[in-house]
């Protein structure tokens, strides 16, 4: 997952299909899902700072799942064709 969001982030960015915030909030996600999912290593009941990390991003996983969700859902038909560059004549 946490490769995914990382990759997700940075298609995103590169593509300018999501908003710039969504596409940079993705990336600060991924990098918690994957020191987060360390939990397990620490010698702590809850998982100790790790498992916060985990939490944390799990939330924000979630969040930005839902506000992509309703953006995407928003996007008029024009939006998501992309303008293609005029043909060089010549």
């Amino acid at each position: 997952m946490a490769i995914f969001m990382l990759a997700t982030g940075i298609a995103a960015l590169a593509a300018q299909t999501l908003h710039r915030v969504l596409a940079w909030a993705c990336i600060p996600i991924g990098v918690g899902i994957a020191f987060g999912g360390l939990y397990g290593f620490g010698g702590e009941q809850g998982g100790g700072a790790f498992g916060a990390v985990w939490a944390v991003a799990g939330v924000a996983l979630f969040v930005w799942m839902i506000v992509v969700s309703v953006s995407l859902l928003r996007r008029t038909p024009a939006q998501d064709t992309p303008s293609a560059p005029e043909p060089a004549l010549g």
